[in-house]
């Protein structure tokens, strides 16, 4: 096989676009139908986090190119550029949705769906320090985000001391799948990836999608089967996380794409934020929630609904535009005497 330049987008759009067709349809259920079946959107969240990663390796390899340490302008540059593309479209949608808490517009704390965006922002957060330690040395880096991923799950066992702290840490982290920051694992492994796999020429590229399908289907087939039959929570929680990051190398391995998901991974930061307003629209019409009539509804004008997410996305690439311009390093320019 043949090695390929990393132009991965469109695989990685891909990913993201089967994770936020997994949030959309598994929140309509629960909304509409069951709670029992809450869970899945949550565990395919993780596929976010593993994108995210990998597509920022890239991105900070351009800033920081042959070096370990990032510049005081380049940090700048890169915090500018991802909070002018988080928060605007974030505001919104907390504003929308009749949610705009003071903790949630700040990105530290956020209600019902929109918990993931303040972990999201605490992955960036931590990449130029993640990157620059893979630069340095990555088997010590591994080590030292294990470790510190171990100690903060262990707080609580030292008593009322790590009790206090694990309350502090909550405001930054609910306790995804049961544990603290294990999102930041995922982002880590996606940063990772990189340096240890490449994209290949498949020979047989309708064999490697056929995989990575069956391998998606029998990845939801293992969730179902520790949701209702296991019967253990915390095997549920776990599990399927290392499932889903085969499903993602697979995808990244074999250069795995289908039009329809990328279209959906492209825009999929709008169709996360304003879903769930998507569907109380639908349900304020007036049908009933467990019925086939709302479904259909819901269906038929899903299509305008992600025609106003690409013209969301369109709108929050026009604020960062205009931001990027007005928002420069450094902020205050210092004045020569005499100028």
């Amino acid at each position: 096989m043949e090695r390929l330049n990393p132009d991965t987008r469109p695989v990685t759009d891909t990913i993201k676009g089967i994770a936020i067709s997994s949030v959309l349809i598994n929140h309509y259920v629960i909304t509409h139908f069951s709670v029992d079946a809450s869970g899945f959107a949550n565990l395919f969240v993780a596929l976010f986090y593993m994108a995210g990663g990998y597509g920022l390796y890239y991105s900070l390899s351009n800033a920081l190119p042959g070096e370990t340490t990032f510049s005081k302008k380049a940090l700048f540059l890169f915090y500018r550029d991802r909070a002018i593309r988080i928060f605007p479209l974030f505001w919104i949608a907390l504003l929308v949705s009749g949610k705009p808490f003071p903790l949630a517009l700040l990105g530290l704390h956020a209600p019902d769906h929109f918990w993931f965006i303040p972990t999201l922002l605490q992955c960036y957060a931590l990449a130029p320090l993640i990157f620059s330690g893979m630069r340095k040395n990555k088997a010590i880096l591994i080590v030292v985000v294990i470790l510190a991923f171990t100690g903060i799950n262990c707080l609580p066992c030292l008593g009322y001391a790590g009790q206090i702290t694990i309350k502090l840490l909550s405001f930054l982290d609910t306790g995804w799948r049961g544990f603290y920051f294990i999102y930041i694992l995922l982002f880590t492994l996606g940063l990772l990836l990189p340096c240890f796999l490449n994209p290949a020429r498949v020979k047989h590229p309708i064999a490697a999608k056929l995989a990575f399908c069956l391998l998606l289907v029998s990845t939801f087939g293992f969730m179902m089967l520790l949701k209702y039959s296991v019967k253990n929570s915390l095997f549920f929680y776990i599990m399927p996380l290392p499932a889903l990051a085969l499903v993602f190398i697979h995808a990244i391995r074999y250069v795995i794409k289908f039009r329809v998901f990328a279209y959906l991974g492209s825009i999929s930061y709008s169709i996360y934020l304003f879903h769930m307003l998507y569907f109380k629209m639908i349900d304020g019409v007036g049908f009933p929630n467990r019925s086939l009539t709302n479904l259909a509804i819901s269906i038929a004008f899903f299509p305008l609904f992600l025609y106003g997410c690409n013209k969301a996305e369109g709108l929050g690439k026009w604020i960062a535009q205009k931001l990027k311009v007005s928002i420069k390093y450094p902020l205050f320019q210092k004045t020569l005497p005499g100028c």
